[in-house]
């Protein structure tokens, strides 16, 4: 919500920018605008409140971006879908709005007053001084596009949300009677020796013969099993297709460059540095310094002061206007000031500076003329679609409706999930797409899909399932190579674990463990929990979680066996690990609050009532990916 908006560095280009970027977080009115063939209603209802499709996928894509982000890039907005994520951000947006309505129905009213003192104090909107900065919050929002009316009543909702939020939660506590037991299992550490047999050490078995090698085979047919293929008919418009022909003439270059002068259009901009005084003298000695041939550091470190960087700067940039005035009229490298602001006195040096300009139309020319042949690329596909649309919803079959338009119909053999054939190649003349791949295997056998959008506004298709062949095992024969090699691991597994089981009967009978190992692998385990540790894989603690010391047992755990003996136990132990016991307690009564809300929430659907349109909101991705 608004609560990424109060975290921010200290100087104020900082702010701004992460003002900027936080409230492109805020999860109503901003967000892209995503073109939709489909229906207008709804796709949340709770109570009286209604939110739209678009809204739901404005917000995920927020949502997600903070993900990747987090991730390092490691997972995208399409993976953050299969991982459930819009799930997430869709009771989210339930939950507030059932929050909404109760604090109606409480009565809840915020103030004034109050909404503005949260205003004030988030760190976005605070200057240099640490004080509550008019102009800052009100660049801000211009860049964002909110009105302050708009932007207040978002706050003020935010904390009505919050204030009913604390009624529920504010008694989510626990006694140390409940913690103390928690932590003291959860901290628990365990040391042990360890003899890994890893399964690829083992002797290669010996061939089996025909009869045991096709009973494996049949045992063990998931492994081997020929994946559902469909035989399909499909119409593919691709927008590409569509422009091959098209080029723009002179004078609607011409104009695209006119009407699009502002993206072809430079500001200038300035590195500045700045130092800020509370009275004039203080700022004018400063500027009489470097005047004099001292640098700007040097001068600001002999007055007791810091130079903030600001970076590269717009006019716009600069939300006083007297500053701004200043930086861009001072020579380059120069000082400026001292000019009064509001808050005090602020002195300017400009380290350099980047004219501006226009980029001329014949540098200009492919940017246009591909933005041309976009936009026509989308009107024709538009108009075609629509034409599909009205010959499918008229009665006419898939080929009777390529006749009348002029396309090709796409036939297809033996399509697997991957859009493979059977040799596991793509199948030519397919889109590669996995909007088209989920339309071709969620449509019933004989039936037709709707026509839906390839990924990227690429096109639209439409696809029939003539034949339906389900997952079979595959002969022996085709695939015995892997049948003997899957054979092959499994004896060496199975050898592995026998050898660990015999290492495990002579520990427990106290011989020492390196006698045990021979030329195994012997480590003393650093002390670890029950969900193991870097070096002690989970199904080897989970074990030696039930043993005593001196006891020991077997394990496999992935492609190793292992036997080990349990050396010692460490007691946890609250004193010892304060950090630990206030992280227990914190988990475990943020979980207690987090029941809480979903328990009062649960009652609140229930009373005001949910409704969830998934399809409308899954059109909306499978348009605009």
């Amino acid at each position: 919500m608004l609560g990424d908006l109060r975290k921010a560095s200290k100087s104020w280009p900082a702010k701004i920018f992460f003002g900027l970027l936080t409230l492109s977080f805020v999860g109503w009115g901003i967000g892209d605008v995503i073109r939709t063939r489909f229906s207008n209603q709804p796709a949340i209802v709770v109570g009286d409140t209604k939110i739209y499709a678009e809204g739901v996928a404005d917000q995920f894509r927020r949502d997600a971006e903070r993900i990747q982000s987090a991730s390092g890039g490691k997972i995208n907005i399409d993976q953050a879908r299969q991982m459930g994520y819009l799930g997430l951000t869709i009771q989210q947006m339930v939950t507030g709005a059932l929050l909404d309505q109760a604090g109606q129905r409480l009565g809840l009213a915020v103030d004034d007053g109050t909404v503005r003192n949260t205003i004030a104090a988030i760190p976005a909107f605070r200057n240099q001084l640490n004080a509550f900065d008019p102009n800052l919050y009100r660049e801000a929002l211009r860049a964002n596009g909110y009105s302050e009316v708009g932007f207040e009543n978002l706050e003020r909702r935010d904390i009505a949300r919050g204030e009913v939020n604390d009624m529920v939660t504010e008694g989510a506590s626990l006694p140390d009677l409940l913690v103390d037991p928690i932590f003291r299992f959860r901290y628990e550490r365990r040391v042990a020796e360890i003899v890994s047999f890893p399964a690829a050490q083992m002797p290669v078995p010996a061939p089996p013969d025909e009869a045991t090698l096709v009973a494996f085979h049949k045992d063990n047919a998931a492994k081997f099993m020929a994946p559902e293929r469909r035989n399909l008919t499909a119409l593919v418009i691709r927008g590409a297709d569509l422009v091959a022909d098209f080029k723009p003439t002179e004078e609607q270059v011409t104009k695209a460059y006119q009407d699009r002068q502002a993206q072809f259009t430079t500001e200038e901009t300035r590195n500045i540095e700045e130092v800020f005084f509370a009275d004039k003298d203080s700022a004018q000695k400063l500027v009489d310094a470097v005047n004099g041939g001292a640098s700007f550091a040097d001068a600001a470190k002999a007055a007791g002061k810091e130079v903030d960087d600001l970076g590269k700067l717009e006019r716009n940039a600069l939300p006083v206007a007297t500053v701004a005035d200043a930086a861009f009229a001072a020579a380059v490298p120069g000082v400026a000031g001292p000019v009064e602001t509001p808050l005090g006195w602020n002195v300017l040096y400009v380290q350099d500076r980047q004219p501006g300009g226009i980029k001329p139309l014949a540098e200009a020319r492919g940017e246009i003329v591909s933005f041309l042949t976009r936009d026509e690329e989308q009107n024709r596909l538009n108009a075609l679609s629509t034409k599909l649309e009205d010959a499918l919803g008229s009665g006419a079959g898939l080929e009777d409706a390529a006749t009348t338009l002029g396309l090709k119909p796409v036939k297809a053999v033996e399509v697997d999930q991957a859009g493979n054939d059977a040799d596991g190649k793509p199948v030519a003349d397919l889109p590669d797409s996995r909007a088209f791949r989920e339309a071709a295997f969620k449509t019933a056998k004989g039936s037709t899909s709707e026509i839906e959008p390839l990924e990227h506004d690429a096109g639209y298709f439409v696809v029939r399932i003539d034949d339906v062949a389900a997952p079979a095992l595959r002969p022996l024969e085709s695939v015995k190579v892997l049948v003997l090699k899957e054979w092959d691991e499994q004896q060496q597994k199975g050898e592995a674990a026998l050898a660990a089981r015999g290492a495990a009967e002579r520990l427990n009978k106290g011989e020492d463990a390196a006698a045990v190992a021979g030329s195994a692998k012997l480590m003393v385990s650093e002390p670890f929990l029950r969900s193991g540790s870097p070096t002690v894989p989970p199904p080897v603690a989970a074990v030696a979680f039930k043993l005593a010391p001196g006891q020991a047992a077997a394990a496999p755990a992935g492609d190793s066996a292992f036997a080990f003996r349990l050396k010692s136990i460490e007691a946890a132990d609250p004193k010892k690990d304060p950090a630990g016991y206030q992280e227990t307690r914190d988990r475990l009564e943020r979980g207690l609050a987090s029941d809480l809300l979903q328990q009062y929430a649960a009652a609140l659907a229930t009373e005001y009532g949910v409704q969830v349109r998934s399809n409308l909101i899954d059109q909306q991705f499978s348009q605009s990916q």
